[in-house]
């Protein structure tokens, strides 16, 4: 949810050069997907805080997170898979040695959602035209406008270290 582009993001959840970043807001996000559920991650300090119900006693679990990540700034937001929770339940325990299949939800305005496309810092120019080419041929020129370079100071050799 912030307002400025953060290194550590750039370079913990686009590892390569080649990465994009699509901008939001929270209101069209909800808007679009229409999550079963959806909140503001709390940080909470785990040295002051016992894990005890009066801690998280909010609506959702998930919804909880260490202050060592609050520079995320996080916003979430989830589905509720009825069936995937009543196998998991009637199991006992998941085993994870095979996929898991994800399910698709659809959202309703791209044009809503999508306010710009960002390119990882340093992302050649290459990729930009091949991420160009990619909307384009997939009918989508009207988020060519919507693109534009990361504003991160900082060169892309320098997340390598």
């Amino acid at each position: 949810m912030a307002e400025h582009e953060s290194d550590a993001m750039w370079r913990l959840y686009a590892r390569s050069p080649q990465g994009l970043a699509i901008k939001s807001t929270v209101g069209d996000l909800q808007e679009c997907f229409r999550p079963h559920d959806r909140g503001a991650v709390q940080y909470y300090d785990p040295a002051a805080d016992q894990m005890t119900a009066n801690i998280f006693s909010g609506p959702h679990d998930i919804l909880w997170k260490r202050q060592d990540f609050m520079w995320e700034n996080e916003y979430r937001i989830w589905f509720d898979d009825e069936e995937m929770i009543d196998s998991f339940s009637a199991a006992g325990d998941v085993d994870f040695n095979e996929p898991v299949e994800g399910r698709f939800f659809s959202f309703s305005n791209a044009q809503q959602l999508i306010k710009q496309i960002v390119v990882a810092p340093f992302a050649t120019k290459e990729y930009e035209e091949i991420l160009a080419a990619v909307l384009s041929h997939n009918n989508r020129k009207w988020m060519l406008p919507l693109i534009q370079r990361s504003n991160s100071e900082r060169s892309w050799e320098e997340f390598a270290k």
